[in-house]
């Protein structure tokens, strides 16, 4: 069964992530590992790529291997989306900026 999610009338599922890898330029700099993981972060915390509320970010590592160049992978989450979802909360009070 493929894992899928609704956000805001969209299905988004794991082709519909690989295409947004695809469409990011990031399927040459990410290994199948790295891809999977950004797929399930994705479909776990119901967040659309297309929509820049994630990001996957490759960063070229220190020395290259004999396979060629690799990257590492960082995942960012857009800060629209955390203020989105605290204030989803009926604790949160707002914030102060100092």
């Amino acid at each position: 069964m493929e894992k899928k999610l609704i956000n805001n009338n969209e299905i988004i599922d794991k082709a519909y992530i690989e295409k947004a890898i695809s469409m990011l330029n990031l399927s040459d700099k990410l290994s199948k590992a790295q891809q999977e993981l950004f797929i399930e972060k994705c479909i776990i915390n119901k967040l659309n790529p297309i929509k820049d509320e994630i990001f996957a970010v490759p960063f070229r590592k220190s020395s290259p291997s004999a396979n060629g160049e690799q990257y590492d992978l960082s995942i960012f989450v857009s800060y629209q989306v955390i203020l989105k979802r605290a204030e989803s909360f009926p604790q949160f009070d707002g914030y102060e900026v100092f």
